[in-house]
Protein backbone atom coordinates (compact mmCIF):
# COMPACT_ATOMS: atom_id res chain seq x y z
CA UNK A 1 0.00 0.00 0.00
CA UNK A 2 0.98 3.63 -0.32
CA UNK A 3 2.76 5.18 2.53
CA UNK A 4 0.43 8.66 1.89
CA UNK A 5 -2.81 6.32 2.47
CA UNK A 6 -1.88 5.21 5.81
CA UNK A 7 -3.64 8.01 7.70
CA UNK A 8 -6.69 7.73 5.19
CA UNK A 9 -7.31 3.30 5.88
CA UNK A 10 -6.40 4.11 9.73
CA UNK A 11 -9.37 6.85 9.65
CA UNK A 12 -11.61 4.72 8.68
CA UNK A 13 -11.28 1.75 10.61
CA UNK A 14 -11.09 3.81 13.45
CA UNK A 15 -14.38 5.29 12.11
CA UNK A 16 -15.41 1.28 11.75
CA UNK A 17 -14.49 0.66 15.28
CA UNK A 18 -16.57 3.12 16.78
CA UNK A 19 -19.79 2.31 14.86
CA UNK A 20 -18.89 -1.29 16.35
CA UNK A 21 -18.47 -0.17 19.62
CA UNK A 22 -21.57 2.13 20.11
CA UNK A 23 -23.80 -0.84 18.75
CA UNK A 24 -22.45 -2.81 21.48
CA UNK A 25 -21.34 -5.99 19.39
CA UNK A 26 -25.11 -6.52 17.65
CA UNK A 27 -25.42 -5.79 13.75
CA UNK A 28 -25.30 -2.51 12.98
CA UNK A 29 -27.87 -0.79 10.81
CA UNK A 30 -25.96 0.67 7.63
CA UNK A 31 -25.90 4.64 7.66
CA UNK A 32 -25.03 6.87 5.46
CA UNK A 33 -21.57 6.36 5.24
CA UNK A 34 -19.20 8.52 2.31
CA UNK A 35 -18.54 6.41 -1.17
CA UNK A 36 -15.99 3.72 -0.47
CA UNK A 37 -12.47 4.61 -0.84
CA UNK A 38 -11.49 2.48 -4.26
CA UNK A 39 -14.31 4.25 -6.22
CA UNK A 40 -13.51 7.35 -7.60
CA UNK A 41 -15.51 10.78 -7.84
CA UNK A 42 -17.84 10.64 -10.77
CA UNK A 43 -16.04 12.22 -13.62
CA UNK A 44 -18.34 14.68 -16.13
CA UNK A 45 -17.50 13.41 -19.52
CA UNK A 46 -18.94 14.31 -23.27
CA UNK A 47 -21.99 12.02 -23.52
CA UNK A 48 -22.34 9.85 -26.27
CA UNK A 49 -24.66 10.86 -29.16
CA UNK A 50 -27.79 9.46 -29.74
CA UNK A 51 -28.97 7.89 -32.92
CA UNK A 52 -30.81 11.27 -35.62
CA UNK A 53 -29.68 13.24 -32.11
CA UNK A 54 -28.01 16.79 -32.51
CA UNK A 55 -24.41 17.27 -30.91
CA UNK A 56 -24.09 17.14 -26.89
CA UNK A 57 -24.62 19.96 -24.98
CA UNK A 58 -21.22 21.12 -22.88
CA UNK A 59 -20.34 20.14 -19.50
CA UNK A 60 -21.43 23.11 -17.94
CA UNK A 61 -25.15 22.92 -19.47
CA UNK A 62 -26.43 20.13 -17.95
CA UNK A 63 -30.58 21.56 -17.89
CA UNK A 64 -32.71 20.19 -20.09
CA UNK A 65 -34.56 22.63 -22.38
CA UNK A 66 -37.92 23.32 -21.42
CA UNK A 67 -40.34 20.98 -21.81
CA UNK A 68 -43.19 20.94 -24.11
CA UNK A 69 -46.71 20.75 -22.75
CA UNK A 70 -48.43 17.97 -24.53
CA UNK A 71 -51.93 15.72 -24.49
CA UNK A 72 -51.34 11.92 -23.31
CA UNK A 73 -51.78 9.63 -26.21
CA UNK A 74 -54.68 8.49 -26.53
CA UNK A 75 -55.94 4.94 -28.63
CA UNK A 76 -57.05 7.00 -31.95
CA UNK A 77 -52.88 8.17 -32.08
CA UNK A 78 -51.91 5.12 -31.24
CA UNK A 79 -51.94 4.92 -35.74
CA UNK A 80 -49.68 7.22 -36.11
CA UNK A 81 -47.22 6.67 -33.27
CA UNK A 82 -43.45 6.80 -34.60
CA UNK A 83 -39.85 6.60 -32.92
CA UNK A 84 -38.54 10.14 -32.44
CA UNK A 85 -35.31 8.71 -31.59
CA UNK A 86 -32.81 5.77 -30.31
CA UNK A 87 -29.98 5.32 -28.13
CA UNK A 88 -27.63 2.56 -28.49
CA UNK A 89 -26.83 -0.08 -26.24
CA UNK A 90 -25.02 -2.17 -27.42
CA UNK A 91 -24.62 -4.70 -24.31
CA UNK A 92 -27.52 -6.26 -21.67
CA UNK A 93 -28.55 -5.04 -17.93
CA UNK A 94 -29.21 -1.54 -19.34
CA UNK A 95 -31.24 0.96 -17.03
CA UNK A 96 -33.67 4.07 -17.89
CA UNK A 97 -35.60 6.49 -16.00
CA UNK A 98 -37.82 9.52 -17.07
CA UNK A 99 -37.54 12.33 -14.37
CA UNK A 100 -40.68 13.37 -12.43
CA UNK A 101 -41.28 16.24 -14.88
CA UNK A 102 -40.51 14.47 -18.01
CA UNK A 103 -38.33 16.46 -19.19
CA UNK A 104 -34.82 14.09 -18.54
CA UNK A 105 -34.26 10.64 -19.59
CA UNK A 106 -31.45 9.06 -17.71
CA UNK A 107 -30.08 6.20 -19.01
CA UNK A 108 -27.55 3.83 -18.34
CA UNK A 109 -25.18 2.21 -20.54
CA UNK A 110 -23.61 -1.11 -18.93
CA UNK A 111 -21.18 -1.78 -21.40
CA UNK A 112 -19.84 1.62 -21.44
CA UNK A 113 -20.26 2.19 -17.41
CA UNK A 114 -22.02 5.66 -18.42
CA UNK A 115 -24.92 7.12 -16.61
CA UNK A 116 -26.21 10.14 -19.31
CA UNK A 117 -29.41 12.47 -18.76
CA UNK A 118 -30.64 13.18 -22.40
CA UNK A 119 -33.72 15.50 -23.23
CA UNK A 120 -36.14 13.13 -23.61
CA UNK A 121 -37.93 15.32 -26.55
CA UNK A 122 -35.08 15.36 -28.63
CA UNK A 123 -33.02 13.08 -27.55
CA UNK A 124 -29.96 15.29 -26.97
CA UNK A 125 -27.25 14.04 -24.46
CA UNK A 126 -26.78 16.77 -22.00
CA UNK A 127 -24.10 15.23 -19.15
CA UNK A 128 -22.22 12.01 -18.01
CA UNK A 129 -20.29 10.37 -15.80
CA UNK A 130 -18.60 6.94 -14.72
CA UNK A 131 -20.90 4.86 -12.50
CA UNK A 132 -19.83 2.01 -10.60
CA UNK A 133 -19.59 -0.39 -12.39
CA UNK A 134 -22.73 -2.63 -11.63
CA UNK A 135 -26.41 -1.16 -11.54
CA UNK A 136 -29.41 -2.71 -10.57
CA UNK A 137 -31.81 -0.24 -10.55
CA UNK A 138 -32.21 3.89 -11.21
CA UNK A 139 -35.08 6.07 -10.39
CA UNK A 140 -35.59 9.71 -9.95
CA UNK A 141 -36.83 11.47 -6.40
CA UNK A 142 -39.97 13.18 -6.46
CA UNK A 143 -38.73 16.36 -6.55
CA UNK A 144 -36.28 15.45 -10.16
CA UNK A 145 -32.98 17.32 -8.27
CA UNK A 146 -31.87 13.55 -7.37
CA UNK A 147 -31.14 10.16 -8.83
CA UNK A 148 -31.21 7.14 -6.98
CA UNK A 149 -29.27 3.83 -8.10
CA UNK A 150 -28.62 0.30 -6.60
CA UNK A 151 -25.81 -1.95 -7.49
CA UNK A 152 -25.80 -5.41 -7.85
CA UNK A 153 -24.33 -6.02 -4.91
CA UNK A 154 -26.77 -3.87 -2.69
CA UNK A 155 -25.14 -0.55 -2.53
CA UNK A 156 -27.16 2.71 -2.75
CA UNK A 157 -26.02 6.24 -4.23
CA UNK A 158 -28.01 9.35 -4.13
CA UNK A 159 -26.50 11.96 -7.10
CA UNK A 160 -27.42 15.18 -7.74
CA UNK A 161 -29.08 15.09 -11.12
CA UNK A 162 -27.91 18.55 -12.19
CA UNK A 163 -24.46 18.36 -11.69
CA UNK A 164 -23.94 14.35 -10.81
CA UNK A 165 -22.23 14.83 -7.43
CA UNK A 166 -22.44 12.00 -4.82
CA UNK A 167 -24.76 13.38 -2.33
CA UNK A 168 -24.73 9.70 0.10
CA UNK A 169 -24.45 6.44 -0.33
CA UNK A 170 -25.46 3.60 1.40
CA UNK A 171 -23.19 0.03 2.30
CA UNK A 172 -24.34 -3.29 0.86
CA UNK A 173 -26.86 -5.24 2.30
CA UNK A 174 -27.24 -7.69 0.18
CA UNK A 175 -28.42 -7.88 -2.97
CA UNK A 176 -31.28 -5.91 -3.70
CA UNK A 177 -34.13 -8.04 -4.47
CA UNK A 178 -36.97 -5.07 -4.97
CA UNK A 179 -37.21 -1.61 -4.46
CA UNK A 180 -40.49 0.55 -4.60
CA UNK A 181 -40.85 4.41 -4.57
CA UNK A 182 -43.90 5.95 -2.54
CA UNK A 183 -46.17 8.02 -4.41
CA UNK A 184 -44.63 11.32 -3.31
CA UNK A 185 -41.28 10.15 -4.13
CA UNK A 186 -39.98 11.09 -0.89
CA UNK A 187 -39.06 7.25 0.57
CA UNK A 188 -37.76 4.18 -1.03
CA UNK A 189 -38.40 0.85 0.49
CA UNK A 190 -35.26 -1.73 0.08
CA UNK A 191 -36.18 -5.49 0.25
CA UNK A 192 -32.40 -6.99 0.22
CA UNK A 193 -31.31 -11.20 0.18
CA UNK A 194 -30.16 -10.55 3.58
CA UNK A 195 -34.11 -10.59 4.06
CA UNK A 196 -34.17 -6.91 5.60
CA UNK A 197 -36.75 -4.30 4.50
CA UNK A 198 -35.42 -0.86 5.16
CA UNK A 199 -36.91 2.31 4.32
CA UNK A 200 -35.08 5.46 3.21
CA UNK A 201 -35.54 9.39 2.92
CA UNK A 202 -34.72 9.95 -1.09
CA UNK A 203 -33.92 13.56 -0.30
CA UNK A 204 -30.85 12.51 1.97
CA UNK A 205 -30.22 9.04 1.68
CA UNK A 206 -30.83 8.41 5.83
CA UNK A 207 -32.44 5.16 6.94
CA UNK A 208 -35.86 6.04 8.81
CA UNK A 209 -36.82 2.39 9.44
CA UNK A 210 -35.89 -1.02 9.42
CA UNK A 211 -37.29 -4.02 10.06
CA UNK A 212 -37.58 -7.79 8.99
CA UNK A 213 -40.63 -9.37 7.41
CA UNK A 214 -39.49 -13.09 8.58
CA UNK A 215 -39.20 -14.57 4.85
CA UNK A 216 -37.43 -17.92 4.89
CA UNK A 217 -36.97 -18.07 1.31
CA UNK A 218 -36.68 -15.88 -1.91
CA UNK A 219 -37.80 -13.74 -3.98
CA UNK A 220 -40.25 -11.21 -2.12
CA UNK A 221 -42.07 -8.04 -3.57
CA UNK A 222 -42.68 -4.81 -1.80
CA UNK A 223 -45.21 -2.16 -3.01
CA UNK A 224 -46.29 1.33 -1.58
CA UNK A 225 -50.11 1.58 -0.56
CA UNK A 226 -51.38 4.50 -3.26
CA UNK A 227 -51.91 7.04 0.04
CA UNK A 228 -48.22 5.87 0.92
CA UNK A 229 -49.48 4.93 3.94
CA UNK A 230 -48.51 1.66 3.96
CA UNK A 231 -46.23 -1.20 2.62
CA UNK A 232 -47.20 -4.12 1.05
CA UNK A 233 -44.53 -7.23 0.84
CA UNK A 234 -45.15 -10.75 0.03
CA UNK A 235 -43.26 -13.97 -0.09
CA UNK A 236 -43.92 -16.37 -3.90
CA UNK A 237 -44.42 -19.31 -1.57
CA UNK A 238 -46.58 -17.80 1.38
CA UNK A 239 -50.17 -17.53 1.70
CA UNK A 240 -50.04 -13.88 3.67
CA UNK A 241 -49.57 -10.47 2.24
CA UNK A 242 -47.68 -8.51 4.99
CA UNK A 243 -48.81 -4.91 5.91
CA UNK A 244 -46.44 -2.16 7.49
CA UNK A 245 -47.78 1.14 8.67
CA UNK A 246 -45.36 4.23 7.63
CA UNK A 247 -42.92 6.02 8.76
CA UNK A 248 -41.89 2.80 11.48
CA UNK A 249 -42.64 -0.15 9.22
CA UNK A 250 -44.97 -1.35 12.26
CA UNK A 251 -46.55 -4.62 11.57
CA UNK A 252 -50.05 -4.44 11.01
CA UNK A 253 -52.77 -7.21 10.18
CA UNK A 254 -51.94 -9.50 7.64
CA UNK A 255 -54.07 -10.40 4.61
CA UNK A 256 -54.54 -14.36 4.61
CA UNK A 257 -55.56 -15.78 1.38
CA UNK A 258 -56.66 -19.33 0.61
CA UNK A 259 -53.51 -20.59 -1.32
CA UNK A 260 -49.76 -19.36 -1.92
CA UNK A 261 -49.99 -15.48 -3.34
CA UNK A 262 -48.11 -15.51 -6.99
CA UNK A 263 -48.29 -11.61 -7.67
CA UNK A 264 -50.64 -8.81 -5.85
CA UNK A 265 -52.33 -5.96 -7.83
CA UNK A 266 -53.24 -2.40 -5.72
CA UNK A 267 -56.14 -0.26 -7.23
CA UNK A 268 -54.91 3.29 -7.49
CA UNK A 269 -57.86 4.26 -6.00
CA UNK A 270 -57.43 2.59 -2.82
CA UNK A 271 -60.16 1.19 -2.89
CA UNK A 272 -59.19 -2.88 -3.32
CA UNK A 273 -56.22 -5.54 -3.12
CA UNK A 274 -56.25 -8.27 -5.58
CA UNK A 275 -54.23 -11.59 -5.27
CA UNK A 276 -52.98 -14.30 -7.91
CA UNK A 277 -52.85 -17.62 -6.54
CA UNK A 278 -50.94 -20.53 -7.21
CA UNK A 279 -54.68 -22.58 -7.55
CA UNK A 280 -55.47 -20.75 -10.55
CA UNK A 281 -58.17 -17.86 -9.04
CA UNK A 282 -57.74 -14.55 -8.11
CA UNK A 283 -59.02 -12.93 -5.03
CA UNK A 284 -60.11 -9.40 -4.68
CA UNK A 285 -60.52 -7.60 -1.18
CA UNK A 286 -61.27 -4.21 0.14
CA UNK A 287 -57.52 -2.44 1.18
CA UNK A 288 -59.13 -0.94 3.96
CA UNK A 289 -59.83 -4.07 6.25
CA UNK A 290 -59.50 -7.40 3.81
CA UNK A 291 -63.21 -8.33 3.51
CA UNK A 292 -63.78 -10.42 0.12
CA UNK A 293 -65.08 -8.71 -2.91
CA UNK A 294 -65.22 -11.26 -5.08
CA UNK A 295 -63.23 -14.24 -6.25
CA UNK A 296 -62.05 -15.54 -10.10
CA UNK A 297 -61.68 -18.91 -10.64
CA UNK A 298 -61.43 -19.60 -14.43
CA UNK A 299 -58.01 -20.11 -14.81
CA UNK A 300 -56.19 -23.69 -14.26
CA UNK A 301 -52.39 -22.05 -13.41
CA UNK A 302 -51.25 -18.53 -11.50
CA UNK A 303 -51.38 -15.80 -13.19
CA UNK A 304 -48.30 -14.13 -13.47
CA UNK A 305 -49.19 -10.64 -12.91
CA UNK A 306 -52.10 -8.70 -12.22
CA UNK A 307 -52.82 -4.69 -13.14
CA UNK A 308 -55.75 -2.58 -12.05
CA UNK A 309 -56.22 0.41 -14.80
CA UNK A 310 -58.55 2.26 -16.83
CA UNK A 311 -62.09 3.90 -16.02
CA UNK A 312 -64.26 2.56 -15.64
CA UNK A 313 -62.02 0.19 -12.91
CA UNK A 314 -60.10 -3.16 -14.86
CA UNK A 315 -58.32 -6.05 -13.36
CA UNK A 316 -56.35 -7.68 -15.85
CA UNK A 317 -54.39 -10.33 -15.76
CA UNK A 318 -51.61 -12.87 -17.61
CA UNK A 319 -51.69 -16.57 -17.53
CA UNK A 320 -48.01 -16.74 -18.33
CA UNK A 321 -48.79 -17.98 -21.76
CA UNK A 322 -49.60 -14.77 -23.52
CA UNK A 323 -53.26 -14.52 -22.78
CA UNK A 324 -54.42 -11.35 -21.11
CA UNK A 325 -57.49 -11.11 -19.50
CA UNK A 326 -59.93 -8.51 -17.80
CA UNK A 327 -62.89 -8.10 -15.37
CA UNK A 328 -64.61 -4.85 -14.57
CA UNK A 329 -64.58 -3.70 -11.26
CA UNK A 330 -66.31 -4.16 -8.67
CA UNK A 331 -68.69 -6.62 -10.08
CA UNK A 332 -66.49 -9.39 -12.11
CA UNK A 333 -67.78 -8.59 -15.59
CA UNK A 334 -65.54 -9.88 -18.46
CA UNK A 335 -63.63 -7.17 -19.96
CA UNK A 336 -60.80 -8.35 -22.23
CA UNK A 337 -59.94 -11.49 -23.80
CA UNK A 338 -56.31 -10.84 -25.97
CA UNK A 339 -53.54 -12.61 -27.27
CA UNK A 340 -50.38 -11.45 -27.04
CA UNK A 341 -49.64 -13.08 -30.49
CA UNK A 342 -52.90 -13.88 -32.09
CA UNK A 343 -52.26 -17.11 -34.41
CA UNK A 344 -49.53 -18.47 -33.15
CA UNK A 345 -48.83 -19.93 -29.60
CA UNK A 346 -48.05 -17.61 -27.09
CA UNK A 347 -46.07 -19.63 -24.71
CA UNK A 348 -42.66 -17.73 -26.34
CA UNK A 349 -44.34 -14.46 -25.61
CA UNK A 350 -45.10 -14.28 -21.72
CA UNK A 351 -45.34 -10.26 -20.47
CA UNK A 352 -42.58 -9.26 -18.42
CA UNK A 353 -43.18 -6.05 -17.91
CA UNK A 354 -46.65 -3.48 -18.02
CA UNK A 355 -47.36 0.07 -16.78
CA UNK A 356 -50.45 1.93 -17.51
CA UNK A 357 -50.27 5.01 -18.77
CA UNK A 358 -50.77 8.51 -16.27
CA UNK A 359 -54.40 8.86 -17.16
CA UNK A 360 -54.69 4.79 -16.99
CA UNK A 361 -56.67 4.60 -20.17
CA UNK A 362 -53.80 2.97 -22.16
CA UNK A 363 -51.58 -0.74 -20.94
CA UNK A 364 -48.33 -0.68 -22.07
CA UNK A 365 -46.54 -3.87 -22.04
CA UNK A 366 -42.70 -5.66 -22.72
CA UNK A 367 -43.98 -9.20 -24.39
CA UNK A 368 -40.64 -11.02 -24.93
CA UNK A 369 -40.18 -10.18 -28.29
CA UNK A 370 -43.33 -8.30 -28.69
CA UNK A 371 -44.27 -4.30 -27.53
CA UNK A 372 -48.22 -4.23 -27.43
CA UNK A 373 -50.17 -1.19 -26.45
CA UNK A 374 -53.95 -2.06 -25.11
CA UNK A 375 -56.56 -0.12 -24.99
CA UNK A 376 -59.95 -0.66 -22.69
CA UNK A 377 -62.38 -1.24 -25.22
CA UNK A 378 -60.36 -3.36 -27.93
CA UNK A 379 -60.32 -6.69 -27.62
CA UNK A 380 -56.74 -6.73 -29.41
CA UNK A 381 -53.91 -4.72 -29.07
CA UNK A 382 -54.28 -1.17 -30.44
CA UNK A 383 -50.23 -0.95 -31.29
CA UNK A 384 -47.73 -3.44 -31.63
CA UNK A 385 -44.12 -3.98 -32.47
CA UNK A 386 -41.71 -6.75 -33.03
CA UNK A 387 -38.35 -6.91 -31.35
CA UNK A 388 -35.86 -6.40 -34.37
CA UNK A 389 -33.42 -8.49 -33.42
CA UNK A 390 -33.99 -9.54 -29.70
CA UNK A 391 -36.51 -8.77 -27.07
CA UNK A 392 -38.11 -6.06 -25.03
CA UNK A 393 -36.06 -5.86 -21.52
CA UNK A 394 -38.19 -2.29 -20.23
CA UNK A 395 -40.72 -0.52 -21.21
CA UNK A 396 -41.96 3.02 -19.36
CA UNK A 397 -44.77 5.92 -20.31
CA UNK A 398 -43.02 9.53 -19.82
CA UNK A 399 -45.11 11.31 -16.96
CA UNK A 400 -47.09 12.76 -19.27
CA UNK A 401 -47.81 10.23 -21.02
CA UNK A 402 -47.28 11.93 -24.62
CA UNK A 403 -44.56 9.51 -25.30
CA UNK A 404 -42.80 6.30 -24.08
CA UNK A 405 -39.49 4.65 -24.57
CA UNK A 406 -38.49 0.87 -25.12
CA UNK A 407 -35.17 -0.92 -24.29
CA UNK A 408 -34.43 -3.79 -26.79
CA UNK A 409 -31.57 -6.04 -25.15
CA UNK A 410 -28.26 -5.29 -26.31
CA UNK A 411 -29.02 -2.77 -28.86
CA UNK A 412 -30.54 0.75 -28.42
CA UNK A 413 -33.60 2.60 -26.01
CA UNK A 414 -36.02 3.95 -28.35
CA UNK A 415 -38.26 6.84 -27.54
CA UNK A 416 -42.02 6.90 -29.44
CA UNK A 417 -44.46 9.31 -30.04
CA UNK A 418 -46.58 11.75 -32.18
CA UNK A 419 -43.72 14.00 -34.18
Amino acid sequence: MRPDRFPLVFAVCALCALTLSACGGAAARPTVVPLPIPLPAPTVTPAAVPTGSPTPASAAAPTAPPERVSPPLTAADLAHLEPLYSIPLPGGGSRFAFSPDGSLLAVFDRPAGNLTLYDSSSGQALRSFTHPPSLACLTFAASGATLLTCGEGGELYLWDAQTLALIASQPSDGEVLDLALSPDGGKAAVYSRSRNLRLFDTRTLEQIAYTRPGFSRQPASIRFSPDGDLLYAFATYDRQVLRFSLPRLRRETPFEFEAVVSALALDPGGNYLAAALANGSIQVVRAAGGEAVLTLRDRQTAPAWLQFWGDPLTLSAENGGGVITGWRLPGGEPALEARVQPGQSAAAFAVRLRQPSPDGRLLLLCADRRLLLLGQDSPQPLFSLDASATRWDGCAFSPAGDRFAALEWTRQLTVFGLR
